[in-house]
């Protein structure tokens, strides 16, 4: 038998080592490395989601709080305008006006338009006559703001007809057609630069007593513009956010009554104060709250300055508003009590506070033709 002789190594040959893992120590530091870059992109994703929450939620309150004030503002503006005659120069129509279901009272009432503006304070739920649900918090302004004016849209009688919308495209919409007319369940005033009145057109005041407005009418050269009453307030909606809330004059079988619309939610707090003017240029240089305003005083408000105090739909739980937010007159601090909202603190609520400042031109103008 021939035996086989053992191979001799090739000269410069490496011999195979052995394959060994990750010792423990190196697994140890390894996952503890990976560990802390994990925690940290962690905690910048929290981070980062955290801000986007926090100016989302900004956003969204400073939002809420501008359509508030635009609401206001716009409303504000047209406050103490009739037409084409002043508010002192205008009388209720000598037929009468029918009666306003469920109207406010006292001076908030839909057709006391010598009030062009009037307010006071909500201290409890049920309020000038007509609200229930104010909302009425300590230490949180709850304001009632009534502005009286008409719509600018003037209803013509250019053919001396005696009737408005038979001829005239009073819309301008380019046809003429029933947005034309008078609609049943509206109020209304009729004037021209010298006098006016305001008149209801219902089915106890049909469109036979409408005055008229022609060259040869009850109003020369005038015109009819469809009257505006709003009263907005804090409306307390229980289990749900508090919202910016107003009375309207809504037309029901003919009849006006006197309707709830919902604006704006999450409105907690509104400051109204009224500005006088003190040396005669019908610019506002004092302003108060409605209790300092005299009841003879109201029609001599030239400006208005708006607080609104809004805070976010859902309460968190894990944040606590330690702010203060000056509303005129007031400050108010969340954190001061324990009253509860929506099955939580006050204190849970982000919020933000936004303000605003309106000139009343039509009353200035007002202001300026009774000091001459």
């Amino acid at each position: 038998m021939n035996r086989q002789r053992p191979q001799r190594p090739v000269p410069g040959a490496v011999r195979g080592r052995t394959q060994r893992g990750f010792s423990v120590i190196e697994l140890m530091v390894a996952s503890t490395v990976g560990l802390l870059i994990v925690a940290a992109v962690l905690g910048l994703f929290i981070s980062n989601r955290k801000v986007y929450s926090e100016t989302e939620l900004q956003a969204e309150l400073q939002e809420n709080s501008r359509f508030a004030l635009e609401y206001l503002l716009n409303d504000l503006r047209h406050a103490g305008f009739y037409g084409r005659a002043r508010f002192f120069s205008l009388e209720v129509s000598s037929n009468g006006v029918s009666a306003v279901t469920g109207d406010c009272t006292g001076d908030a009432g839909a057709f006391d338009f010598e009030l062009p503006i009037w307010g006071k304070t909500a201290a409890s739920a049920t309020e000038i006559g007509c609200i229930t649900d104010a909302l009425a918090v300590d230490g949180i302004p709850s304001d009632i703001l009534v502005i009286r004016s008409v719509l600018p849209l003037a209803y013509l009688d250019t053919d001396d007809s005696g009737t408005v919308g038979d001829t005239e495209d009073n819309n301008g919409d380019g046809s003429v057609n029933a947005a034309d007319e008078l609609a049943l369940g509206r109020a209304y005033v009729a004037s021209n630069t010298q006098q006016g009145e305001l008149f209801t057109l219902t089915s106890a005041h049909p469109l036979a007593e409408v005055p008229t407005v022609g060259a040869s009418g009850d109003y020369p050269d005038g015109a009819i513009w469809e009257y505006s009453y709003s009263a907005y307030y804090i409306r307390n909606r229980g289990t749900q956010p508090p919202t910016l809330s107003r009375k309207r004059l809504t037309s029901v079988s003919n009849g006006i009554s006197m309707e709830t619309e919902d604006l704006v939610e999450g409105i907690e707090g509104l400051r109204v104060m009224y500005g006088f003017d003190n040396d005669g240029d019908a610019v506002a240089d004092r302003y108060v709250a409605a209790s300092g305003v005299a009841a003879d005083q109201w029609s001599q408000i030239v400006g208005v300055k708006l607080f609104v105090l809004a805070r976010e739909l859902r309460p968190d739980r894990t944040y606590q508003d330690t702010r203060d937010y000056v509303m005129g007159d007031t400050t108010v601090t969340a954190t001061a009590g324990e009253t509860a909202s929506q099955g939580a603190k006050l204190q849970n609520f982000h919020r933000t506070m936004m303000m605003s400042t309106v000139s009343l031109r039509n009353m200035a103008f007002v202001a300026e033709e009774g000091a001459l």
